[in-house]
Order: C-alpha cells, then sequence, then structure tokens
C-alpha cells in the first residue's frame, strides 16, 4: 500500500482539467531570492559601477549575529525555548507531508551546524580586527611585517644566533640614525683631525632628525594628496549620481516606454561604466545616457509589428496612402489591432 502521507492529494477537476495540490503552498520569495542583481534605475547602476573593487559591503548583522551569547527567549511557564517567529510549531510540522517533513528536518539541521560554526568563528573574527586595526593603526607595510614576523618566530624557536644575524643590519641602522655610529665622511674627517668625535655625533643626530623630518613630511603629503583624491573621487560621483537621476526623471516623463527601457538602459550603462570608467563630467555622463538610449530604442523599434496596409471600407483594393510611424509600443499595438480588424 502506497504512503499517504507521499501521494498527492487531488482537487475536483476545474473546467475539465484535473488539478493536482501541492504538498506545502509556496512561501514568499524574499528580496534576496528574487534580486537578479541588475540595477533598478541610473542612479543604482552609475553608483554600483563607481563603488570601489576593495569596497565590500557587510550584510546587515541581526541582534543574534551582534551578540552571540545571547540565547532564543524561553518561556516563562514551561521553561522551554520559544519558538522564533521564522518558525514552524509543532502543530504545523504535524500537519507536512512525508517528503516535505524530512527535506524540512534536513534544512533545520543544517541551519544548526552553520550556526554552531557561525559562534565558534565569532573569537576568530574578534582576534582577526583587533590584528587588522593594529597594522592600520602603526603603518606597517607588509615586507616590514614579515620581518618582524619571521626575527620572533626565529626568537620562539630558541635559536638567538639566526635570530640576532637578522636582526644585526637592523641594529646597525638604527645606530647609524641614533648616531652612535658615524657615518663614513664624518669619522673620515675625525680619524684625520678635523671633527671631534662629539662634534661628528652631533652632526650625525641633526642629519638623523632632519631625515626623519623630511621622512614625516613627505608621509603627511601623500595623506593629504590621497584624502584630496578620495574627497574628489566621492564629488565627482555624487554629481555623476545627480546628474543620472535628472536625466532618467526627464525620460521617464517623456517616454511613454521607459518602463521598457529602462532595465536595458541601466544594463548597458553599467557595462560600459565598468569597461571604460566615470564619465569625466556631467556632460559627458549625460552624453553617454543619450547615446545608450537611442540604441535601446533602434532596438525596441525593431522588435515592433510593422503596421499593417489600411483597406477601404467598401472592401477596395488597399490604400496606398503612408501610415504613420508609430510613436510608441502602445501606438503600435493599437494601429496593428486597427489594421487587423
Amino acid at each position: 500500500m502506497a504512503d499517504s502521507d507521499s501521494s498527492p492529494e487531488s482537487t475536483p477537476p476545474v473546467d475539465g482539467l484535473a488539478q493536482t495540490a501541492p504538498d506545502v503552498a509556496p512561501a514568499e520569495s524574499s528580496p534576496a531570492e528574487t534580486d537578479t542583481g541588475a540595477p533598478k534605475s541610473m542612479v543604482e547602476a552609475v553608483h554600483s559601477a563607481l563603488k570601489p573593487k576593495d569596497e565590500v559591503e557587510a550584510p546587515p548583522a541581526s541582534a543574534q549575529d551582534q551578540d552571540p551569547t545571547k540565547a532564543a527567549p524561553t518561556s516563562e511557564k514551561t521553561g522551554e525555548q520559544a519558538v522564533a517567529p521564522d518558525e514552524l510549531t509543532e502543530a504545523e510540522r504535524s500537519q507536512l507531508k512525508g517528503r516535505t517533513k524530512k527535506s524540512f528536518e534536513r534544512l533545520t539541521s543544517r541551519v544548526s551546524e552553520l550556526g554552531q560554526q557561525n559562534e565558534a568563528l565569532q573569537a576568530r573574527v574578534v582576534e582577526y580586527d583587533r590584528v587588522v586595526d593594529y597594522i592600520r593603526s602603526t603603518k606597517l607595510k607588509a615586507d616590514e611585517l614579515d620581518t618582524v614576523f619571521d626575527i620572533a618566530t626565529t626568537m620562539k624557536q630558541g635559536n638567538p644566533h639566526e635570530a640576532l644575524r637578522k636582526l644585526a643590519p637592523i641594529v646597525q641602522q638604527l645606530q647609524r640614525q641614533a648616531g652612535v655610529v658615524l657615518p663614513d665622511d664624518l669619522q673620515t674627517q675625525v680619524n684625520q683631525g678635523y671633527l671631534t668625535e662629539q662634534h661628528a655625533r652631533d652632526l650625525a643626530m641633526s642629519r638623523s632628525e632632519a631625515a626623519h623630518a623630511r621622512a614625516r613630511e613627505q608621509h603627511s603629503a601623500q595623506e593629504r594628496q590621497a584624502a584630496d583624491q578620495e574627497t574628489r573621487r566621492v564629488t565627482h560621483m555624487q554629481s555623476l549620481v545627480s546628474t543620472a537621476d535628472e536625466w532618467e526623471r526627464t525620460k521617464s516623463g517623456s517616454d511613454p516606454d521607459w518602463n521598457r527601457k529602462s532595465a536595458r538602459v541601466h544594463e548597458l550603462a553599467k557595462l560600459e561604466v565598468l569597461e571604460k570608467g566615470p564619465p569625466p563630467s556631467a556632460q559627458h555622463a549625460v552624453e553617454m545616457f543619450n547615446r545608450i538610449y537611442e540604441r535601446v530604442t533602434t532596438d525596441l523599434r525593431a522588435l515592433m509589428p510593422k503596421p499593417s496596409a489600411v483597406r477601404a471600407p467598401n472592401g477596395g483594393a488597399s490604400s496606398t496612402r503612408s501610415v504613420a510611424e508609430p510613436k510608441s509600443m502602445l501606438e503600435a499595438i493599437r494601429m496593428s489591432t486597427r489594421g487587423s480588424a
């Protein structure tokens, strides 16, 4: 005998067609499931294309993710965990069909496993963020970090001779910068009697301080330049986004077929910005939008139905007078309908 849970239930036929009821009514799709990734507006297309590559958008964290120590709420009467709004109750589970119930149980088990993995990763994420923040605050470069970790690892492994060998050039450089070891030219002048050793050390210190001051000033100038470039980039992006918004608002108000063209226009605009870079000015952006718009309009016009010949009311030969070209998709459909009537 077949399992009643796994066999589909039938409903009375409607208009001679038998309909089969599914096990569970399909759930409403969430925005994340239905989103195809295509830009929904000209503003979104430009903004998405102009976003820096290293800028990664993190999904919004829920209260549970922000504080993994918080457990699910419990019932005051029974002490059992309360059912979350997005979970099924025991009564609802009992109504599921056999195959659907098994699938649901597998999904629930997988979600539980992922939750445990997420909690285990929280501590690692905290430590990783701490290291990254330290590196950013000290402005250490990758090669400098490699040197520090290499020396520290060698010392930790109990190999002092190798650690000293790696530290020696660093110590010598620091001694020269601090004036403890005289540069070759100053040491030569001391040997020849032109300078006293103390005078030479003072000169070495002055040179070192001047070199450090120049390095700090150069670093500050680079930071200011980078900040100015970022400010100009953001300002330029805002200008392009504002121009795109105004251009689209104008087209949507003047073109009755804009809703049919908008998705393709957005897609082509984003692809061109990604391929060629952002337009250098608002005027160039408008020219790009107009060029893409004309291309989409031409492609759409080629898909419109051709106007049919107009026949005389008395059944005579068709008229040879030209028919006006439709100005919109709606007008083309109306003309086609009138011609075939």
